[in-house]
């Protein structure tokens, strides 16, 4: 591997939060946007569904690829090109004449979101020692849940006061920002995996496929009916197809024999997987039920949702730190039965329990997930050789993006189950209640699952650091 300059680790860290920051900043904002964006635009509800889809399926198709293409082409040119690609689509969107463009440009969107967030882990993995990965670690995911938090916020005062299109300018503007400080911090810097190997077009595409029908059967129910069933049978179709393909490709985009060789590796992944799809939904239900049963106002209701991710954002660090003294497995498993715990506390919610109850679950989830996440994601760039870095940075967003959609799925299913099409009124008030009664058990019940995982990486830290 080429001999690269010294690279001030400092400033690098401060490129990669920005970009860390931006992009769930404008993930969560938009939603707050729609209706303007609706109205602008005299868009049907159909199509504005289709904004937040759109950016999913771009960042989801090209998360696992773009692990193999920082490692194959350069860890640093495809964070770079990933920055550029988001930076043009967001300055550009503003000026859609039309909700199909708005549409196009949102796919696009994501795709450079799917290179700046595989790049960025691959990059931090490969200037950071493994003895202070986890702090590093920490301050990311940090600015990661800064931007969750701030999200809807912002946005809403930006939307308020000036316009929707407020939201890309200063996403676009930070992403300027990080972009000429990437391009200055790292310049005549690169990082590399294994570099005699092929870009797996087909593996890329049969995955982007599969995971296209997923997304459109558990998100898109209401609008293909029916096909929603074949959908997801052409998705367990092609995942089987996936996998088999990538055991016999000779540079297989994602590698299944190292995946099922390394215990650490594969046990975090699943554990990512089962914690968010654990702990997704919980916003999702409280949502619903803090302005609908509770009768606060959006503002409100925001604020006290706003509890879990700014827990998260202040401890995050602290946890990354604690991951480079204490073996991360440990804490991660703490933290999934905190996280297990405010789960089982949501179970008991009524119509009549208290906001301080209320508060009390987003405090032990904030804890429990920023317990879990740093120190999860410390031990799987731990537990893979510096040549795989892209692949482990794919994998594990990938893990966390698919639990966030089975959590959906999920909750989707009960609200159906429970109350059909109906909204929620003071005859359906009950139906709802039993839905996110029921949700609270099953994520309990999953998180619970993703604990026996966790604990089971436990008895295989000595080989969990390979670099």
């Amino acid at each position: 591997m080429e001999k690269n300059p010294p690279v001030n680790s400092k400033i690098a860290l401060i490129v990669i939060c920005i970009v860390q920051f931006i992009t769930p900043f404008l993930a969560a904002g938009v939603n707050v946007a729609l209706p303007a964006i609706g109205k602008y635009y005299q868009a049907t509800t159909f199509q504005l569904s289709l904004a937040s889809m759109m950016y999913l399926l771009g960042l989801g198709c090209l998360l696992l690829p773009s692990g193999q293409l920082a490692d194959l082409y350069g860890r640093k040119n495809i964070f770079f090109k990933g920055i550029v690609l988001f930076l043009i689509t967001t300055a550009v969107i503003t000026f859609s004449p039309n909700i199909e463009i708005f549409l196009a440009l949102r796919l696009l969107q994501g795709m450079g979101t799917a290179l700046i967030t595989t790049a960025s882990f691959a990059i931090l993995s490969s200037i950071v020692p493994p003895e202070r990965r986890g702090r590093a670690m920490g301050i990311i995911i940090a600015f990661v849940y800064a931007g969750l938090s701030a999200g809807p916020a912002l946005s809403g005062l930006l939307v308020k006061y000036m316009s929707w299109q407020a939201i890309f300018w200063f996403s676009s503007v930070a992403s300027l920002l990080g972009m000429v400080l990437s391009y200055y911090s790292l310049r005549g810097s690169e990082w590399w995996g294994e570099r005699n190997r092929t870009l797996d077009i087909t593996g890329s595409a049969l995955f982007a496929l599969t995971l296209t029908c997923l997304t459109i059967s558990v998100t898109g129910r209401e609008w293909v009916g029916n096909w929603s069933s074949a959908l997801l049978l052409l998705t367990c179709a092609g995942a089987v197809i996936f996998v088999l393909f990538e055991t016999k490709t000779n540079s297989p985009v994602f590698p299944v024999t190292f995946f099922l060789q390394n215990g650490p590796f594969s046990l975090s992944i699943v554990a990512a997987l089962l914690n968010y799809a654990a702990s997704f939904g919980i916003i999702f239900f409280f949502s619903l039920y803090l302005q609908s049963i509770k009768g606060l106002s959006p503002e409100h209701a925001g604020l006290l949702l706003m509890i879990q991710t700014l827990v998260q954002c202040l401890l995050s660090p602290g946890a990354g730190k604690l991951a480079d003294r204490i073996y991360p497995g440990k804490l991660a498993t703490l933290g999934m039965g905190l996280c297990a715990i405010s789960l089982f506390m949501a179970g008991q919610i009524d119509a009549h329990s208290s906001i301080s109850l209320i508060v009390s679950i987003f405090l032990v989830m904030g804890l429990g997930f920023a317990l879990f996440s740093t120190p999860n994601t410390t031990l799987i760039m731990n537990s893979v050789p510096k040549e795989l870095y892209g692949m482990a940075s794919s994998l594990t967003a990938i893990a966390r993006s698919l639990g966030m959609l089975t959590s959906m799925g999920i909750s989707t299913y009960l609200i159906e189950h429970f109350m059909g099409h109906t909204s929620i009124t003071t005859e359906t008030q009950q139906a709802f209640m039993s839905s996110m009664h029921w949700g609270m058990i099953v994520f309990a019940t999953i998180s619970c699952i993703g604990i026996f995982c966790s604990i089971g990486r436990i008895h295989k830290k000595d080989e969990s650091r390979c670099s």
